[in-house]
């Protein structure tokens, strides 16, 4: 076992209770780590754009834990009371597009939508493309299309919005169940 690794089983998050995870199966991921979806949280308050994600998995990827680095907001998954389908997120088989293209530089990608009125807008996100901060009129339902890499010279190029992780621990299987056993 590495560094990464070991790091990673260094940390322990709650568990997700089985009626989140019931509720985050219905969710599509885009990239087979996260699922981006709206978060009602204990408290009767709304985030429209956080990433679910299993911990230990989502370390091997980043490298660094969200309450470790300033520029991530994070969540307590048992905080959390329900999740749904975000408005905020783009169609799943163009955020699925986007993390084909990989990233545009380094630790960002660019990328322009089209819409059905035949208008576009760039955007410009880092690592988690799933949530864009729609143009006025506009939303995933009027998403037709998009060119990865496109967009770096817009002078209206719209930043990523603000977005929280929420990270879960699966339980790790005791050693002696994940060995072959014999007669």
């Amino acid at each position: 076992m590495g560094w990464l690794e070991e790091h990673a089983w260094g940390r322990s998050f709650p568990p997700l209770p089985a009626d989140l995870a019931r509720q985050l199966a219905s969710i599509p991921s885009s990239d087979g780590l996260t699922r981006p979806c709206r978060a009602v949280l204990i408290d009767g308050s709304v985030l429209d754009r956080v990433y679910f994600a299993e911990s230990a998995s989502w370390f091997m990827n980043w490298g660094v834990w969200p309450d470790e680095d300033p520029g991530k907001c994070w969540i307590d998954v048992r905080s959390v009371a329900r999740v749904e389908e975000s408005g905020f997120r783009l169609p799943v088989r163009f955020a699925e597009e986007l993390y084909r293209a990989g990233e545009s530089g380094m630790g960002y990608l660019l990328f322009r939508v089209r819409f059905r009125d035949g208008s576009t807008a760039a955007f410009v996100t880092g690592g988690a493309v799933d949530f864009i901060a729609y143009p006025e009129g506009q939303s995933a339902a009027t998403v037709t299309g998009l060119i990865p890499h496109e967009g770096r010279n817009d002078p209206a190029l719209i930043n990523a919005p603000d977005y929280s992780w929420c990270l879960y621990s699966e339980e790790r299987p005791p050693a002696a169940d994940t060995q072959a056993r014999g007669p």
